[in-house]
């Protein structure tokens, strides 16, 4: 046997060995069972699936989400590309913490953003995350009297507005809101107030159409639940924008506090121009409280640390603002607002709230990513359960097999022993592409299994074309091992042609499609050179070891 044939041989046992290494991982994730894999070792198991071939949202369920952005608040459109771009990014680090394999975030025209996440679980939380714009503002609080003063000013524009309705609600009146101290006030306290007061508001007669909405605790301004809309109507009215202060804002509380067992929100008046935003964030972890602060103690929260512009700025703002209080905005809701005891010169803070852990890490993880540069809203939503990916999966496989099965009979019938011969070549020529798409961690989709099915008919179209080639030379006469020669020679042309043609159809489907064009273009790319490789080397090296071993007197084809 020749040199060049035993290396060749070597190159073939090292491909099969090296591919089953590959698929390893893949059949020992999909061999196990849910009670398993829980089971298992949590570091482990993310190691093993680092190894695996992935399925795509059509295979294994999930979501896809199709984004607008709001595009009315640039002030030039040559801004709109670039603003998509970094919303891309933002997205695409969210998602890379919050843990989805191969998530597909791609844009779509000039305005759309399409977010395909495979596998998905908690789908409410990943909207929140990706749909979030995450502007986090650092912001000074009014004084109390300029918020009283403001409350006064809207009763009595709407009591000459309208004549006055009665309400069962509680009153509050300005000087009551001045005199409130929110360190001697406790639930039994604001309980007995409450009653008070709404013995009050039958006594008034609705002269207080604001405040009678409103209820002061603790300092702060809280609005019932079912008295929101009645605020924000107040609120959105024309006068009453104009009333506000130029340099003010009113802010609703991110979270209700409970009081007599109704959820009651609170509404803030604070400065318009944010103090510091979260660009001046480096970092943002969630935590779970120790019993050191009542406020934290076993309870989640958000710390922060600022870069170190962001923390020059706020041992600024802290040290000249002692005894005052700085709002924490997210989005335009108020998280905390803390009272400036000392100066904070290490550039380092936390946010509390009444957080669930998860809650937790998905604001650390928007802290961290950063804002969106622009308003998204969501357009489509499509949800993809599990059953039908299964579903798919099933009904892949079925067709591929039924293929092969077909192919596999009709070569064994017409080619006799060579017809085998192809076969193997096809069943390597599968595993191969399997084992690339594992190796390079691919995702493997319902379009990238019509690509190996049609890859599977490539294949033996390549083995058709050198057996009839080979069955024209013997019919010429000429001797078995010279036939082969000239078959694989005179065939080696027309296969490289054909799968050239193909390879740049593939290589322009991947370059100019999206998503699950993507995933035909590959698996068809790494079908065509798997089945050249099969068809042109393997078969061929063994036709050479057995012609080369063996007296053949007439050839099975």
């Amino acid at each position: 046997m020749k040199k060049l044939d035993i290396f060749k041989i070597i190159i073939i046992i090292f491909a099969i060995l090296l591919s089953l290494w590959y698929l390893k991982p893949t059949f020992q994730f999909f061999s196990m069972s849910p009670e398993e894999k829980a089971k298992m070792d949590p570091y482990k198991l993310d190691r093993l699936k680092d190894k695996i071939l992935n399925l795509g949202l059509d295979l294994q369920g999930g979501m896809h989400l199709v984004l607008e952005a709001d595009m009315s608040k640039l002030k030039e459109k040559a801004e709109a590309e670039d603003v998509i771009d970094r919303a891309i990014e933002v997205i695409r680090n969210r998602i890379d913490q919050y843990g989805v394999s191969e998530p597909v975030i791609q844009k779509q025209g000039r305005t759309r953003i399409i977010v395909e996440l495979p596998g998905l679980q908690d789908k409410q939380r990943a909207k929140e995350l990706i749909g979030r714009t995450a502007l986090l503002e650092f912001i000074l609080l009014e004084d109390p009297e300029l918020f009283s003063d403001l409350i006064d000013k809207i009763d009595m524009y709407l009591a000459k507005k309208a004549k006055p309705e009665s309400t069962q609600n509680v009153s509050l009146t300005a000087q009551e809101s001045k005199q409130t101290n929110a360190e001697n006030d406790s639930l039994e306290d604001l309980t007995k107030m409450l009653e008070e007061e709404e013995a009050k508001t039958e006594e008034l007669g609705g002269e207080k159409p604001f405040s009678s909405l409103l209820v002061s605790w603790g300092g702060d301004i809280y609005v019932s639940e079912e008295n929101i809309p009645k605020v924000k109507k107040i609120l959105a009215d024309s006068i009453v924008k104009k009333l506000i202060p130029v340099r003010s804002q009113i802010l609703w509380a991110s979270k209700p506090e409970i009081i007599r067992d109704k959820n009651y929100y609170g509404l803030y008046l604070l400065k318009k121009e944010p103090e510091l935003t979260g660009a001046g964030i480096a970092d943002a972890r969630a935590e779970i409280g120790s019993g050191a602060s009542l406020q934290t103690a076993n309870r989640p929260y958000v710390t922060f640390t600022l870069n170190s512009e962001g923390a020059d700025i706020f041992d600024r703002v802290t040290r000249a603002n002692i005894n005052k209080r700085l709002a924490i905005v997210l989005d335009k809701k108020v998280y905390s607002a803390p009272t400036i005891r000392s100066r904070i010169p290490h550039g380092r803070g936390q946010i509390t709230g009444n957080f669930t852990m998860n809650e937790a890490k998905d604001l650390a993880i928007v802290l961290r990513s950063g804002a969106l540069p622009i308003p998204l809203k969501q357009i489509e939503e499509r949800t993809i359960g599990p059953t039908l990916g299964r579903d798919s999966i099933r009904a892949g496989i079925t067709a591929a097999l039924f293929g092969m099965a077909v192919v596999i009979i009709f070569m064994m019938i017409y080619y006799k022993l060579s017809g085998v011969l192809a076969n193997l070549a096809l069943f390597l020529n599968v595993l191969f592409i399997m084992a690339v798409l594992a190796g390079f961690h691919a995702t493997l989709t319902l379009p990238g299994i019509a690509g190996i099915i049609l890859t599977i008919g490539m294949s033996i179209d390549a083995n058709v074309l050198i057996f009839e080639r080979i069955r024209e030379e013997l019919a010429l006469g000429k001797t078995i091992r010279t036939a082969i020669d000239v078959g694989y020679s005179r065939a080696f042309r027309t296969i490289l042609d054909a799968n050239v043609t193909t390879f740049i159809t593939a290589v322009v489907l991947y370059q100019f499609g999206t998503g699950p064009i993507r995933g035909f273009a590959v698996t068809l790319s790494i079908g065509i050179l798997a089945s050249m490789f099969t068809a042109l080397i393997i078969t061929r090296v063994i036709y050479d070891i057995i012609t080369s071993r063996y007296t053949i007197k007439h050839l099975s084809i």
